[in-house]
This record gives C-alpha cells, structure tokens and sequence, in this order.
C-alpha cells in the first residue's frame, strides 16, 4: 500500500470533511465559508426629491433617492472587506457614514448614512 504525505491528504480534502477530522471548526464556519454577503444600511435626512451616491469599495456605486434601507447590487465573499464612502453628496444636504468599514461573516445591514442640511 503506497501511503501519501498526510499534507497532500489534508489539502485534498473538503473543508467539511477536513474539519470533521480535526474537529477544528464549528458549523457556521463550514456553512458560511464560500458564501457571499450583502452590504446595506440606513440613509436619514436625505432631502426630498435629491439623492447620494455611495460606492462599496470604489466601485459598487449605488444611487438611493430616499430615506430607509439600502442595499448594494454587488457582493462580498466570507471573510472579505467592505468600506462603504460616499460619492457624490446630495445638492443641499452633508452626509456622513458611520459603520462603514468592516469584515464580512454574514449579511452587513448596520451601515449608517446621516445627512444635515448645509
């Protein structure tokens, strides 16, 4: 019986199965690594009839045209970054982002985007 570096056997094997042999890993570990996540928040104090422009790492740009909920076309994988910024602010009105950089393990909908009047 020819054996194999126990290395090759290691890398050759599914993350689940690797982490069943070494009992290593919990089961939000296996089921959320490959997975991809959104990004979104909360506009406030937008004013009515304009809108901002926000870019999810320089280039998932989102337009939001009212106050609420957000969400971002693109995603992005376990474990990968976010830094949501602001692109273009609306006509009359300053706005800031609070939560706008992290790691993402699962869906990210705390980003905080809060516009002042000028």
């Amino acid at each position: 019986m020819t054996r194999l570096p126990i290395s090759l056997v290691l890398r050759s094997l599914p993350v689940a199965a690797l982490c069943g042999l070494l009992s290593a890993c919990n089961a939000s570990f296996v089921s959320d690594f490959g997975s991809n996540f959104s990004i979104g928040g909360t506009v406030s104090g937008l004013p009515g009839g304009q809108s901002i422009v926000l870019l999810n790492n320089g280039r998932d740009s989102l337009t939001v045209a009212a106050n609420g909920r957000f969400v971002f076309g693109g995603l992005v994988p376990f474990n990968g970054s976010y830094l949501v910024t602001i692109s273009t602010q609306p006509a009359s009105a300053n706005c800031a982002v609070a939560n706008a950089s992290g790691t993402a393990t699962g869906d990210v909908n705390n980003v905080l985007v809060s516009c002042q009047p000028r």
